[in-house]
C-alpha cells in the first residue's frame, strides 16, 4: 500500500509538471499569437472616415474610431454602457475575485467627425481604459446574507472609442455589428495588444520552465524507483 502511494505521488509530480508545460505553451504560444494577430488586424484596417460611413459594402470588415455620441442615454449614473461585478473575496493566490452580475451594452451611436455610426448589436465586449465606479471604498465580500461591493466599469458620453466589426443593414442605412468597443483610440488598442502578447510570452515561458523542472523531477524519481 505504501509503495502504491509513492508511485501515485511520483506520477502526480510528473503529470502536474506536464500540465504546467501545456499551460505555458497555451499562454506563450497560442495566447500571444492571438494578441499579436489582433494588433496586426487593427494595423491593417484603416479607420472609416466620416464620408465613407454610408458607402461601405454589406459584410465588409471595418474599423471605426470616434467618440461616444452625446445623444446616447445614460443607463446608470453617467454610463451609457457598462458591466457590474460583485466582490467575492480573494482567491487562493490572494487576488481579488469579482463575479459579473450585470451587463448593459445597448446599440450605441458612435460619432465619427460630423456623422454618426449606429451599432446594430448589444452583445459586444467592453475593453480598454474603462471608467470605473464602486458603491463603496471598502471591499465587502458577497455572502448569503449580504451583498458584496459592486464595481461598475463602462463608457461615458464623449469618450474616445475604437471598434472593429462588419457592416450590416440597419434601420437608417448601414450599421456596425461590433465585436468589441475599446475605450481608447486605434494606437492605444494596438499598443495594448502588443504589450499583452509580450506579457503572455513571458508568463508562458515561466510556466513552461517551472513545469519542465517538475516534470523532469517526477520522471527522475519515477525512473529511480
Amino acid at each position: 500500500m505504501q509503495g502504491c502511494n509513492r508511485l501515485l505521488g511520483r506520477l502526480f509530480l510528473l503529470l502536474f509538471g506536464l500540465c504546467f508545460v501545456a499551460l505555458g505553451v497555451g499562454l506563450g504560444v497560442f495566447g500571444a499569437q492571438a494578441a499579436s494577430a489582433s494588433a496586426a488586424r487593427a494595423e491593417r484596417l484603416t479607420p472609416l472616415s466620416a464620408g465613407a460611413l454610408g458607402s461601405g459594402a454589406l459584410g465588409q470588415e471595418v474599423l471605426v474610431e470616434g467618440v461616444v455620441d452625446a445623444s446616447n442615454q445614460p443607463r446608470f449614473r453617467n454610463f451609457v454602457a457598462y458591466t457590474m461585478d460583485e466582490y467575492q473575496g480573494r482567491d487562493n493566490n490572494d487576488r481579488q475575485n469579482w463575479d459579473e452580475r450585470e451587463r448593459v451594452t445597448p446599440p450605441l451611436l458612435i460619432a465619427v467627425g460630423n456623422r454618426t455610426m449606429q451599432l446594430a448589436n448589444n452583445n459586444y465586449r467592453l475593453e480598454g481604459n474603462l471608467v470605473e465606479w464602486r458603491n463603496s471604498e471598502s471591499l465587502t465580500a458577497s455572502t448569503v446574507f449580504e451583498e458584496g461591493t459592486k464595481r461598475y466599469q463602462g463608457l461615458e458620453p464623449d469618450a474616445t472609442v475604437m471598434s472593429i466589426g462588419t457592416l450590416v443593414r440597419g434601420q437608417n442605412g448601414l450599421a456596425l455589428q461590433a465585436e468589441f468597443i475599446f475605450a481608447g483610440n486605434r494606437a492605444a488598442y494596438i499598443a495594448s495588444q502588443q504589450e499583452g502578447a509580450f506579457a503572455l510570452r513571458i508568463v508562458g515561458l515561466i510556466f513552461g520552465i517551472v513545469g519542465g523542472i517538475l516534470a523532469l523531477a517526477g520522471l527522475w524519481v519515477f525512473v529511480r524507483r
